[in-house]
């Protein structure tokens, strides 16, 4: 639930967080406005209301989605509000967040990008005229409410790296409809894991691929190595892990391995893994990484190695392996 305040005649509502970000006619005063958290300064912009709410209010209806049958034939989506495979509620392309995020498609038909935890969205911040990545964890990896502090805290560790050419910038991490998501640079161009499986790496043959690689992890480096002049380890280095802007590569997700560990750790009522083993790729940690966080989950804690900034240099130099070999080293 939120409160909301008629920019135009002070009306307060308490409203169910699916209505965060639409647009509404106020019951008392009949004026639009976006629906925001406690906001009493917003101006409203104008709507065509047709559909009406539980709570009163007349909303803007979204954007059908056009689907084709299986003999190819165009149908309307009658149900166009799209959903995190166990269920819960999901951004539409169109759909305006907290009266300032615009939700965009990340390319033709493509709305957003699911992962086993979590979903990408792209949306155009009307201030800031910029582009945004924003990453949602699913509702199920966290279990607590501590689970979303430490979550927090992580990303929050991201934002304090400042601005790198090498880095992914991370602005900000807020809550809306009580899930932790995070707002970073908006990099075009997929990652270096698309870009192994695309092909778009080796184009030009061995002497172009050569240079593009050397170019690629060269940049990688520079990036790791501010991160850890701040004494902040990534702790999940890998080709998914590296967005690409044309030639310029950019480490991202930086410090969330982390948060995402603990998260399944308390999940699976398991101890919470020692600070240093974050997310532990197999295919691409150090051996000491995935000794302490085998150790820590069984709460041997006096067996888990230090772990240091080493251990991204070897996830690093794994991931160099898989860019010749044009797929991981290891099968895991």
């Amino acid at each position: 639930m939120f409160s909301t305040i008629c920019p135009h005649c002070s009306k307060g509502y308490t409203l169910d967080d699916s209505l965060l970000g639409r647009t509404a006619h106020c019951r008392q005063c009949r004026k639009t406005f976006v629906l925001e958290e406690n906001t009493a300064t917003h101006v409203g912009r104008p709507a065509s209301p047709v559909a009406q709410s539980d709570s009163g209010f007349e909303l803007k209806p979204r954007t059908s989605r056009i689907l084709r049958n299986k003999d190819g034939q165009q149908v309307p989506d009658s149900t166009p509000e799209k959903r995190f495979s166990d269920g819960s509620g999901m951004w539409n392309v169109g759909d305006v967040v907290l009266g300032v995020y615009e939700v965009r498609s990340l390319g033709p038909g493509v709305s957003f990008v699911e992962g086993g935890v979590g979903v990408v969205h792209r949306v155009y911040h009307r201030e800031w005229n910029i582009d945004l990545a924003v990453k949602s964890p699913k509702p199920q990896v966290f279990q607590t409410e501590s689970g979303k502090l430490s979550y927090e805290k992580e990303a929050q560790t991201w934002i304090e790296l400042g601005l790198h050419p090498n880095i992914v910038t991370c602005y900000l991490v807020r809550r809306i409809s009580d899930i932790p998501r995070l707002f970073a640079e908006f990099v075009p161009d997929g990652s270096l894991r698309d870009w192994i499986r695309d092909g778009r790496l080796y184009e030009g043959g061995e002497e172009a691929s050569l240079l593009r690689i050397l170019n690629i992890v060269t940049q990688c480096a520079w990036g790791l190595e501010h991160a850890h002049r701040q004494k902040l380890l990534h702790l999940d280095v890998k080709p998914a892990n590296v967005m690409m802007a044309d030639q310029v590569a950019k480490v991202t997700d930086f410090g969330l391995a982390q948060g995402m560990t603990e998260n399944f750790v308390a999940s699976i009522g398991a101890a919470t893994p020692h600070p240093a083993t974050g997310g532990m790729t197999p295919g691409y940690c150090s051996p000491e990484q995935y000794i302490a966080f085998n150790h820590a989950k069984r709460q041997e804690f006096d067996k888990v190695p230090a772990i240091t900034f080493q251990s991204d240099i070897w996830s690093w130099a794994v991931s160099v392996l898989a860019l010749f070999h044009g797929r991981p080293p290891c099968k895991k």
